[in-house]
Protein backbone atom coordinates (compact mmCIF):
# COMPACT_ATOMS: atom_id res chain seq x y z
CA UNK A 1 0.00 0.00 0.00
CA UNK A 2 1.27 3.13 -0.63
CA UNK A 3 0.80 6.26 1.24
CA UNK A 4 1.03 9.99 -0.71
CA UNK A 5 3.23 12.54 0.88
CA UNK A 6 -0.29 14.34 2.01
CA UNK A 7 -0.82 11.14 4.18
CA UNK A 8 2.27 10.89 5.78
CA UNK A 9 1.64 14.70 6.66
CA UNK A 10 -1.73 13.82 8.06
CA UNK A 11 -0.39 11.28 9.92
CA UNK A 12 2.20 13.20 11.93
CA UNK A 13 -0.08 15.95 12.41
CA UNK A 14 -2.27 13.50 14.42
CA UNK A 15 0.91 12.27 16.11
CA UNK A 16 2.18 15.86 17.17
CA UNK A 17 -1.99 16.89 18.41
CA UNK A 18 -1.94 13.91 20.31
CA UNK A 19 1.28 13.99 21.86
CA UNK A 20 0.50 14.90 26.16
CA UNK A 21 1.39 18.09 27.15
CA UNK A 22 2.94 17.52 30.21
CA UNK A 23 3.37 14.72 32.70
CA UNK A 24 0.57 14.92 35.12
CA UNK A 25 1.57 15.79 38.73
CA UNK A 26 0.52 13.45 41.40
CA UNK A 27 -2.07 14.73 44.16
CA UNK A 28 -0.83 14.24 47.72
CA UNK A 29 -3.57 12.73 49.98
CA UNK A 30 -3.11 14.33 53.25
CA UNK A 31 -4.81 11.37 55.51
CA UNK A 32 -2.62 8.63 53.50
CA UNK A 33 -4.73 5.83 53.07
CA UNK A 34 -2.65 2.59 52.67
CA UNK A 35 -3.38 1.42 48.82
CA UNK A 36 -5.07 -2.06 50.53
CA UNK A 37 -7.48 -0.68 52.05
CA UNK A 38 -10.79 0.09 50.36
CA UNK A 39 -11.17 4.27 49.91
CA UNK A 40 -13.80 6.28 47.75
CA UNK A 41 -13.92 9.79 47.36
CA UNK A 42 -16.80 12.03 48.67
CA UNK A 43 -18.24 15.04 46.92
CA UNK A 44 -15.52 17.18 47.36
CA UNK A 45 -13.31 14.62 46.15
CA UNK A 46 -11.57 13.56 49.46
CA UNK A 47 -9.84 10.48 49.67
CA UNK A 48 -11.85 8.26 52.77
CA UNK A 49 -11.94 4.91 53.87
CA UNK A 50 -14.77 2.32 52.73
CA UNK A 51 -16.85 0.79 55.70
CA UNK A 52 -18.92 -1.46 54.51
CA UNK A 53 -21.26 -1.40 57.82
CA UNK A 54 -22.14 2.37 57.40
CA UNK A 55 -23.36 2.21 53.74
CA UNK A 56 -27.42 2.50 53.98
CA UNK A 57 -29.07 -0.73 52.61
CA UNK A 58 -33.05 -0.04 51.98
CA UNK A 59 -34.77 -2.81 53.28
CA UNK A 60 -36.69 -5.10 50.65
CA UNK A 61 -40.44 -6.48 50.56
Amino acid sequence: MQFSIMTVFALAAVAVAAAPAGIAKRDVVSNNIPANIPAMTDANGNVLPFKAQDVYVAPSN
